[in-house]
């Protein structure tokens, strides 16, 4: 679709001599927009003109009817110095001054800090219970679009308490696939688990940006005998940036029963630390330890639970360290509005011995607030995991 220039507000610029508009403001307008200001000044420049050359011609026509207009004509030489200059002379000063802004640019990247540093790739993986996705809800549109804008530059995200429901279903999450694509302008695929309860059915979503890509996934409905409510769904993912051995994460977005059900909750989630190292349907028949990619002849696979556990997951009586697994998040660190640290990410205990792992919590400044009446996206704040690779090799 041909991109349509807003000639009103560029008219309205031109006749105000480009106020306010200098060389930063300049950058943001496109190239149609930069040709049709050039020609309303007047300057002649061939196809060949550059960006950089169409920009410092406009803002060098800019300052000398500036000057023009500061000036009193009292004299033929104030007359000359006033005069409009010719467009061969603006495009030739333009060009000038076009080759100094770009080695200027050039000399700052080459001086950047950044460039004194290695730079590896990470992913970065967010885990959020969305409190039924309320994405359509126009009361929370503008939380919604901040959050969002952050979203979108992570790389994965695990969406929890997602509404089965055909109608909401759709609607909400199309609306949040639409705002990151928006946001990110790059394509985001997903995977979705099968409905369940306990109560009215809800589904997890594993979102992944391009280039990444979700290449399994599967709805785990027991584990290690024990069956598991809220269906978790486990889905493998494959981001060919790394250059470190490690190309396959699996990811499991889980959301455990309440601490009134602490019994139900307690059993799965024991049951599901111990089984999936054991049981390879859980983890889509990928291997659980370098040992066993080693013996099995295949590259390694990073393991990564990511949910709301309504607990922390880390505790002893839980055997995740005993069973391979390290959690991100410390017993303390709050996560939800009552303060309790319930989400986090367990992650193959490995991992960290060759690549660095960081995780934070993205505070809400809004938490919903049922008993005091606070309406905000969720009662749990967004957390991430950082996964960097260093120069060591899996």
């Amino acid at each position: 679709m041909a991109k349509v220039v807003d000639t009103t507000r560029l008219d309205k610029l031109v006749e105000e001599n480009l106020f306010n508009v200098g060389e930063k403001r300049l950058e943001k307008f496109s190239r149609l927009e930069l040709v049709y200001i050039a020609r309303r000044l007047e300057i002649e420049f061939g196809d060949e003109a550059t960006t950089e050359t169409l920009q410092a011609a406009i803002l060098l026509v800019k300052r000398r009817r500036q000057r023009a207009k500061a000036k009193t004509m009292t004299s033929t030489k104030e007359e000359k110095d006033t005069e409009e200059p010719r467009n061969n002379e603006i495009v030739d000063h333009a060009q000038e001054n076009a080759c100094r802004v770009i080695q200027k640019k050039e000399r700052a990247r080459q001086r950047s800090p950044a460039e004194a540093f290695v730079k590896r790739h990470e992913i970065r993986v967010m885990f959020f219970n969305s409190l039924k996705l309320r994405t359509t809800n126009t009361g929370l549109a503008a939380q919604w679009a901040a959050i969002v804008g952050v979203f979108a530059s992570f790389d994965v995200l695990v969406v929890t308490e997602v509404p089965a429901s055909e109608k909401n279903f759709l609607e909400r999450t199309q609306a949040l696939r639409a705002m990151l694509e928006s946001h990110s302008e790059a394509k985001w695929t997903q995977a979705v688990s099968e409905p369940c309860g306990p109560g009215n059915a809800e589904v997890h979503i594993v979102y992944a940006k391009n280039p990444i890509e979700i290449v399994a996934n599967t709805t785990i409905k027991k584990a290690g005998g024990t069956d598991l409510q809220r269906w978790p769904l486990v889905a493998c993912i494959r981001d060919t940036r790394f250059q470190n051995g490690l190309t396959e994460f699996v990811l499991t977005g889980v959301h455990m029963p309440p601490a009134d059900r602490r019994f139900d909750r307690d059993a799965q989630i024991k049951s599901l630390v111990s089984a999936y190292p054991t049981e390879s349907a859980l983890r889509l028949d990928r291997p659980f330890t370098l040992k066993g990619a080693k013996d099995a002849r295949k590259a390694p696979v990073a393991h990564i639970v990511a949910g709301d556990f309504n607990t922390w997951p880390g505790a002893e009586e839980y055997g995740a360290t005993r069973n391979g697994w390290t959690a991100a998040l410390g017993a303390k660190v709050p996560t939800s509005v009552g303060g309790s640290a319930f989400d986090n990410f367990l992650f193959s205990s490995w991992l960290s011995d060759y690549c660095v792992v960081n995780s934070e919590i993205l505070e809400l400044t809004l938490l919903q607030n049922s008993r005091k009446g606070t309406i905000g996206v969720s009662d749990h704040s967004p957390i991430l995991l950082r996964v960097s690779e260093t120069g060591a090799r899996v």
